[in-house]
């Protein structure tokens, strides 16, 4: 490549925009990907699913949300039984749905569930996913 070709380049590349950060942007940042494993919620999503997240410190509505689970994070259908009552769904065994107060869902509770994500390549997104760490 002969110099002026390289300037010529050089000066294409400089006038091309410098990528902002939107307010969107740093929004998203607070956004978490969760591996649904179980099938805890298999009538939306399935083991293997991602589910993306966003932070919360209490019941916001029924809905899907990672609770702490002796540190373990779990998603579970969450549904209002008024009083004060929350109930904790398990669609493949609704035997095992659980009554909880408030107080202790507000202490347990990580995030809502606000999407799923329709994964293309698992092994990428795992590998980006870590790098942005």
């Amino acid at each position: 490549m002969e110099r002026r070709d390289f300037q010529q380049a050089s000066a294409v590349v400089a006038a091309l925009p410098v990528p902002t950060r939107r307010a969107e942007h740093v929004r998203a940042l607070a956004l978490s990907l969760v591996l649904v494993q179980g099938d805890q919620v298999s009538h939306d999503l399935r083991h293997g699913d991602y589910a993306v997240t966003a932070p919360c410190d209490g019941f916001q509505c029924d809905g899907i949300y990672v609770i702490d689970n002796n540190s373990t994070p779990l998603l579970y259908r969450v549904q209002d039984a008024s009083r004060g009552a929350l109930v904790l769904l398990h669609d493949r065994a609704p035997e095992f749905a659980t009554a909880v107060g408030r107080d202790w869902f507000d202490q347990h509770v990580l995030g809502i569930v606000v999407a799923d994500l329709k994964v293309r390549d698992a092994t990428r997104l795992r590998e980006a996913w870590e790098a942005g760490r």
